[in-house]
């Protein structure tokens, strides 16, 4: 029952990964969003499948620093400007810091998913079972 319940969870976290995924088809970089999400996705999908994805964290750790890097200043203008309710907003052009705001959260996101399963994979498992 336990073990239904843990693979429930990771294939919720799947699905909203996915989904997210999914709805960046629209952005202007999608690609970019597509693949943090979809390789974040595959490390609970590798869980309910006993597939360790293990490299794919550190990819997807290096995708995320990338994006960290490149949305951090426009973050902490949205910080600095302190309009939070601004999240929930439709972007305009003349307020990019929300649109660097939402990807910043979402990577976070990202890394916390990242971390966790780096944390829960263990560190040395067969070769045939890694990716």
């Amino acid at each position: 029952m336990k073990k239904a319940i843990v693979q429930a969870g990771h294939a919720a976290l799947a699905f909203l990964l996915l989904w997210s995924a999914f709805v960046q088809i629209n952005d202007p970089d999608p690609w970019y969003w597509i693949a943090v999400y979809g390789l974040a996705a595959l490390l609970p999908l590798g869980s309910i499948f006993e597939h360790n994805f293990r490299r794919v964290c550190l990819f997807l750790f290096g995708l995320i620093t990338a994006g960290v890097l490149m949305a951090l200043p426009g973050f902490l203008d949205f910080l600095r400007i302190g309009d939070f309710a601004s999240l929930a907003e439709e972007m305009t052009a003349a307020s990019l810091e929300i649109e660097y705001a939402r990807e910043f959260l979402g990577l976070l996101i990202a890394l916390a998913v990242c971390l966790c399963y780096w944390l829960l994979l263990p560190a040395s498992s067969n070769p045939e079972n890694s990716s």
